[in-house]
């Protein structure tokens, strides 16, 4: 009799553990998800260890990595153009942009309002990277005159991507 009621407490103990594990993961995963698909909130940038703030053209913040300066450049400096970072720390201007094109990788950091335009999950619940092809103008029945683009690789139906696998 002792013996069964050990094994019952021992048992509820394991229990409240686990729902206290889930509980703990599901509200960092979900932390994670809305801060990756929310809208993008400059305002509460800072700079930190591993990166900085600088302003766009338009006033607005943007993170740029430490090692990196934000382009001065008239159409390289706006976020909803395209910002574009260049490596290392001597400022780019209208000045110095065909030397520092030539000599300095760049990024371009776009916002992405919505994630899931970047990535699809099957129906097994595995994440795929959706490419698109580019074009000024396509017959495929997907394609999206404002963006220029459609599916490369993939087919989307309720939500569940296909990926389309091309051999030779």
């Amino acid at each position: 009799m002792q013996k069964k009621r050990s094994i019952k407490i021992i048992s509820i103990v394991l229990i409240l553990v686990l729902v206290c594990i889930l509980i703990t993961y599901f509200k960092n995963d979900s932390k994670k998800v809305l801060a990756t698909t929310s809208e993008f909130n400059s305002e509460n940038l800072e700079d930190n260890e591993h990166m900085h703030v600088s302003i766009d053209a338009s006033g607005d913040k943007v993170p740029v990595p430490n090692g990196y300066v934000g382009s001065k450049v008239d159409g390289e400096n706006e976020i909803d153009t395209g910002y574009v970072i260049y490596e290392g720390t001597e400022e780019v201007n209208n000045a110095n942009v065909e030397e520092a094109q030539k000599t300095r990788n760049q990024y371009v950091w776009v916002p992405v309002p919505d994630a899931s335009t970047m990535y699809g999950i099957d129906e097994n619940g595995k994440k795929w990277g959706k490419l698109y092809n580019f074009a000024t103008y396509s017959s495929n029945p997907n394609y999206n005159e404002l963006t220029g683009a459609y599916p490369s690789n993939w087919s989307e139906s309720n939500g569940v991507i296909k990926i389309i696998i091309k051999l030779g």
